[in-house]
């Protein structure tokens, strides 16, 4: 639909205005059809057409490609994208939508298993978003919260709900869907650990209830994290129903947008007992995410991996899987992934 629509552009119009037609059409590729192709040829045709006195229209476009490259191809394409978008953004002195464009910055070298350097992201925007007198724009609120997740993945839960929760006051002042399902879903986790389940599972309603109302953003990861918790619960029959509704299953081909239910699904599938599918499953996912260069998902299939062989009697499997996941944790302090898996993780670290 929208490469057809692009195709039907006034080419009389000037470049400029065509410019920024494409890079809308490439907005609805991405988050409407989910045309990834697509949405790459309008992003592309887009920026060639928009010079850097266009940059608030560069910085959409830029992140429109950054996204269909995070879906589909190599991470380390989308972060070197949205690294422009970020330097492009600065030469306005900041618009609306750089905020998002850095959170997806500190999102993608998260997951590319660079905890350190997406924190340094998050505070320098905070900072660009703070004036002289420390007052702070409600766009920042999104990246509070992404910061606040980063302090969770390294065990700082004080830290992480310091920030959390002045992201979601922050994102509640913009008075938008998107940026409230953001801070109160990235918020869910940080409340489990803090032994409050309940309010966790209120945030994921809530987030889930705004990522329907705004149209555009994807709001499916709301019940993967719902799904999580109450399997640690100990409710396998609601994370079963939530397996059906969501349509998991082993011959799924493994994409993106769905990691964090297919880790969810891994869980439960060790929970039943169904060893050899799982580590079936297991080292498809890995394959997936190794070739993506998604080494934070890669840490917990490792982990997951240990407990499936631990399970299976193949002790020194287990042992590799988890002295590898040691290697991607420890050079960036993501302590917490080890602590929210089965205990026999722990007790499958090597000693120094």
């Amino acid at each position: 639909y929208a490469r057809a629509a692009a195709e039907h552009l006034d080419r009389k119009a000037p470049a400029a205005e065509r410019g920024k037609l494409l890079t809308l059409r490439s907005f609805l590729a991405v988050f409407g059809d989910q045309d990834y192709e697509a949405a790459l040829s309008l992003a592309d045709e887009a920026l060639a057409l928009l010079d850097e006195e266009r940059a608030y229209w560069r910085v959409l476009a830029l992140w429109a490609m950054a996204e269909s490259q995070e879906r589909t191809r190599d991470v380390t394409e989308a972060i070197a994208t949205l690294r422009e978008a970020r330097r492009t953004g600065r030469l306005l002195g900041g618009s609306f939508f750089l905020a998002p464009a850095e959170l997806f910055l500190a999102t993608t070298l998260q997951l590319h298993g660079e905890r350190r350097e997406a924190v340094a992201v998050c505070q320098e925007a905070i900072e660009w978003y703070t004036d002289t007198a420390g007052r702070t724009s409600p766009v920042a609120g999104m990246i509070y919260s992404r910061l606040g997740m980063l302090h969770h993945e390294a065990g700082d839960l004080e830290s992480a709900w310091e920030c959390l929760e002045r992201g979601i006051v922050l994102s509640e002042q913009i008075a938008m869907d998107s940026p409230i399902m953001y801070s109160l879903g990235f918020a869910a986790p940080t409340l489990y650990a803090l032994g409050k389940a309940d309010d966790a599972l209120e945030a994921l309603r809530k987030a889930y209830r705004h990522g329907l109302q705004s149209g555009l953003a994807d709001a499916d990861w709301c019940l993967a994290i719902e799904a999580n918790i109450r399997l640690s619960l100990g409710d396998l029959p609601a994370v079963q129903r939530w397996v059906e509704s969501a349509g998991l299953s082993l011959d799924e081909e493994p994409h993106y947008l769905r990691m964090d239910h297919y880790l969810v699904y891994a869980r439960l599938l060790l929970h039943q007992g169904n060893l050899p599918e799982v580590r079936r499953w297991l080292d498809r996912l890995e394959s997936f995410v190794d070739a993506r260069g998604l080494v934070r998902w890669q840490l917990t299939i490792h982990l997951l991996q240990a407990i499936a062989a631990h399970r299976a009697g193949d002790l020194a499997a287990a042992q590799e899987r988890v002295a590898q996941a040691v290697g991607i944790a420890a050079p960036e302090d993501y302590f917490r992934a080890f602590l929210e898996e089965d205990a026999q993780v722990l007790a499958l670290l090597p000693v120094s």
